[in-house]
């Protein structure tokens, strides 16, 4: 271990004195002498002796606490460990003196803290509370003691830290079953027909001091109001996260349910069942390897956990399944290197604690149904288990283990000091000799090295099991500054990926301005472009410059190319979409017209697509276009969402098969490319037939189809331009009548959406779902082509159907340009954010620098303008809502 550094700048001996002059020795001489080494050997002394201070001055008892601290050298080092350590323990040991007593007693103190034990004491101090409040408190009254504890035994060193995190917890486990049963006895709920399902680190038992609790409620098939079980949940939540005298007892974290936000708080057990084998992403199914049952109805519980085992490790996952989860990470570790916070994160930074999870998890995704004991392990137990099976080398065990205990234990001593829930390294001189004595290092630079070594590590076991995400090649050294861009400057970052690799150029007065066009208003392909050298061609290509009758002829060579294609077709099929989603891109920043960029887009989609599916055997098979892509206004990073109908009824057996292949194909294709197609919409979900019949699938818009369905259906088109396929689609969606019942939930999912699904803080700079934008503008469109029977019907474009509804004078003609001129703001605003590679394509900046950036790109004078704009859009499209449906 390495020796531990000088106190010097962090401590004065003339405190002793003071202290020595206020309190006397207590009748034994030299107590403060002997008190010196204690506090000298504390991560902040000055801190220790403050505390320490504060302690003595709690009422009565002093002379005995002062004897218990001469006599147990060890127990005064320990003290002023904690003193000097956690101002938050520090404050409970100060308020309940006689609590630090507790920790006298060696032997005592080390034990290792049960949930059931937790539980009972509560269940014997609610006996005596006087009402539900007095029990909650009683609960944050054994939370703090525990705590000191659990920090006791941390700063010791006489546990390892995987004993810390289990203690935390078992404390949580016996607190969340305390407060259940305080709630329960409350309001007369029967808790047996309630799971309480731990995630995140609280499911692999591996807390922090500071971490948020996830959860998930899981409710009985035969509980009969769902609603009342829901308000429950919804007061339990409160009871654990609400502030008393004592602080809250948790954060709880509610957003890994099914549908995160947008989703009901508790869900029965079958849709639980339903939402993770048809609609839970690979990235939910990721985290389910941490799930487990902490509190409620055992049965239930037992019943749940096996569910979700046997769809979490069901065996041998497909590239497309590993290819999201990948995809996945990358585009979060973008966010965060886009974040303003740049000091060192143990946590989310390349090579921190979320890359050791991440590794792991994938890995007891994969193998865990061969190797049962990979389920239900913690982080460092599944390490080692894998490392038994040989799915890892002892090298990379040894490696992520020694990383996971050396972060998790620095991320601990970052939340001790003041309950702060933070995993990044500080950054005051101060600051950081602190945590490099608590982590019994000599100098803060030898700690901050070794965690940059070991971080180092991880990232290259990381990148060799996960080629994508290594760093990439050297980046060329060129002149940033050549084409005007200050060195920092994002454009001159983005000018040094886009010559990633490929050297020295020589580049004419054309491909500079071509340049320019990318770094400047595409950064986003700049990086695409890069690794795939392929590309280079494309972006320097007069393709961008093509009128749409020469993307017509493109579109068309390239369908001969892929038909006349035998043994790569998939892979040609692949680096078609590259090279067109590069090609849409650069269209949109050198044209700026948001319907001609998904006009193209949705071509080359129709176009791979049918390609696509007629060689999986698909000839007599229709692909239904949904969504954007139904309505042929497909934006750049948009999902093609899609269903397959078969011909004919009779055809259905035939055409499910190709459809299977066609899936197949659709997943190989998308771990090398991005080929983002979305089959979720179909009928059932993931849990739907791949391919419906046309008689099935208006049976489905008779009885089956949920309203939220046939608003998305109103731009369901035939790809293939098929007529029966067209007569079938508008008699799922429009023989029955649109009733006011239906009507009523469409309303309520429009609130929902508004409530659950826009950050509140985000609301009025949403123009994606927030109230008046482009969600609020389909809505609208939808809900009238349902209600008016119309040539709307028929229209799939926003504007079209905009024009058409005007025409039955379902809406006024400035309503309708209003609508129009909006939507059309809307969309290409978001382009526009995707191409600046901006934190969110739905959500306006608040940074002026990035709004004023924005502005630029639009043709708009300066953010004011900008942010002007999108409000006066918001009111009319909200004008028009509450002129047709009176309401806001």
């Amino acid at each position: 271990m390495p020796e531990e550094t000088s106190s010097a700048s962090l401590f004065d001996p003339g405190r002793l004195n003071s202290l020595s002059d206020r309190f006397g020795d207590f009748g034994r001489p030299g107590f403060w002498i002997r008190l010196k080494p204690s506090i000298e050997s504390a991560a902040d002394p000055m801190r220790a002796i403050a505390n320490f201070e504060r302690w003595l001055d709690a009422s009565g008892g002093e002379e005995t606490r002062a004897s218990m601290i001469d006599d147990s050298p060890p127990f005064a080092r320990r003290l002023l460990a904690l003193f000097g350590s956690s101002q938050v323990i520090a404050n409970e040991l100060i308020r309940d003196p006689d609590a630090a007593m507790m920790l006298f007693d060696h032997a005592e103190v080390s034990k290792p803290i049960l949930a059931d034990e937790i539980k009972a004491e509560a269940c014997r101090l609610f006996s005596s509370a006087i009402s539900f409040t007095h029990r909650l408190d009683q609960l944050r009254f054994i939370q703090k003691r525990a705590l000191a504890k659990t920090v006791w035994n941390d700063l010791s060193g006489d546990q390892p830290p995987e004993f810390v995190w289990r203690s935390l917890s078992e404390l949580a486990d016996g607190l969340l079953q305390g407060a259940l049963i305080a709630c329960a006895d409350e309001e007369n709920f029967d808790i047996e027909g309630l799971a309480v399902v731990a995630m995140g680190k609280h499911g692999s038992r591996e807390l922090n001091y500071s971490s948020d609790i996830d959860l998930m409620f899981v409710l009985s098939d035969d509980t009969e109001d769902l609603a009342k079980a829901s308000t429950f949940c919804e007061k339990y939540v409160r009871a654990l996260s609400g502030k008393m005298g004592r602080g809250d007892l948790y954060r709880i974290d509610l957003r890994l349910r099914p549908f995160g936000k947008a989703g009901p708080v508790a869900h029965t057990l079958t849709a639980m069942r339903r939402y993770i084998e048809s609609y839970a992403e690979p990235w939910e199914t990721q985290a389910m390897v941490r799930a487990r049952s902490c509190a409620g109805g055992s049965a239930l519980s037992e019943q749940f956990i096996s569910l979700v085992r046997a769809q979490v490790f069901r065996g041998p996952r497909t590239e497309l399944f590993l290819n999201s989860i990948l995809d996945t990470k990358q585009r979060t570790e973008e966010e965060h290197r886009g974040s303003v916070d740049k000091q060192l994160n143990v946590k989310f930074d390349q090579g921190g604690i979320r890359d050791i999870e991440f590794m792991v998890q994938t890995l007891q995704v994969v193998a865990g149904k061969e190797r049962v004991e990979l389920q239900g392990a913690s982080t460092l137990e599944a390490i080692d288990r894998l490392r038994i099976a040989s799915l890892i080398s002892h090298r990379e065990s040894v490696v992520l283990a020694k990383a996971y205990r050396l972060l998790r234990q620095v991320e601990h001593r970052i939340q001790l000091t003041h309950s702060l829930h933070s995993h990044a390294m500080p950054t005051s001189e101060r600051d950081r000799e602190v945590l490099a004595r608590s982590m019994q290092f000599r100098r803060w630079n030898d700690l901050d090295a070794e965690v940059r070594r070991q971080m180092s590590a991880v990232r290259s076991v990381l990148s060799e099991r996960f080629p994508a995400l290594a760093s990439g090649a050297s980046m060329s050294t060129i002149d940033k500054t050549s084409l005007g861009y200050e060195t920092s400057s994002r454009e001159a970052n983005s000018l040094e990926r886009l010559l990633m690799g490929v050297g020295e150029l020589t580049l004419d007065a054309d491909s500079i301005e071509r340049v320019r066009l990318l770094v400047e208003r595409a950064p986003r392909v700049v990086s695409e472009i890069a690794f795939h050298k392929e590309l280079w061609d494309v972006a320097f290509s007069e393709e961008a410059e093509f009128t749409q009758a020469d993307d017509a002829k493109l579109l068309e060579s390239w369908r001969i190319e892929i038909q006349e294609e035998r043994q790569g077709f998939e892979s040609l099929v692949g680096a078609v979409a590259r090279r067109a989603s590069v090609v849409a891109a650069i269209k949109q920043a050198y044209h700026s017209d948001v319907e001609r960029s998904g006009q193209f887009q949705t071509e080359v989609a129709d176009m791979l697509l049918t390609s696509l599916l007629d060689a999986c055997g698909g000839t007599n098979v229709d692909i239904v276009a949904l969504g954007s892509y139904g309505s042929k206004e497909l934006l750049l990073g948009s999902d093609w969402d899609v269903m397959l109908l078969a011909k004919a009824d009779d055809l259905g057996r035939l055409s499910e098969k190709a459809g299977e292949e066609w899936m197949r194909a659709v997943r190989r294709i998308s771990v090398g490319s991005h080929f983002p197609v979305d089959v979720r919409l179909r009928p059932e979900g993931r849990s739907g037939l791949i391919v419906r019949t046309p008689t099935t699938l208006i049976d489905y818009g008779k009885s089956g189809m949920e309203p939220w369905e046939r608003v998305s259906y109103t731009k369901a088109r035939s790809v293939r331009n098929l007529e029966s396929s067209e007569q079938c689609i508008y008699s799922t969606v429009y023989d029955m009548r649109w009733s006011t019942a239906e009507e009523e939930q469409a309303r309520h999912m429009r609130k929902r959406v508004h409530e659950e699904r826009v950050n509140p803080g985000e609301s009025a700079r949403d123009i994606k779902l927030g109230p008046g934008s482009l969600f609020d503008i389909e809505w609208l469109v939808a809900l009238l082509k349902l209600r008016t029977d119309c040539p709307a019907r028929n229209h799939y474009e926003t504007s079209v159907a905009l024009k058409s509804l005007a025409d039955a004078k379902a809406l006024t003609i400035f309503e309708r340009d209003a609508l129009i001129e909006a939507h059309s703001f809307f969309a290409l605003t978001r382009n526009a954010m995707f191409l600046l590679e901006f934190d969110s394509d739905s959500v306006l900046p608040e940074n002026p620098a990035k709004l004023d950036k924005l502005a630029a790109w639009l043709g708009l004078s300066d953010a004011n303008v900008l942010l002007s704009r999108a409000e006066e859009h918001k009111t009319e499209v909200l004008a028009a809502i509450h002129s047709v449906f009176g309401e806001k």
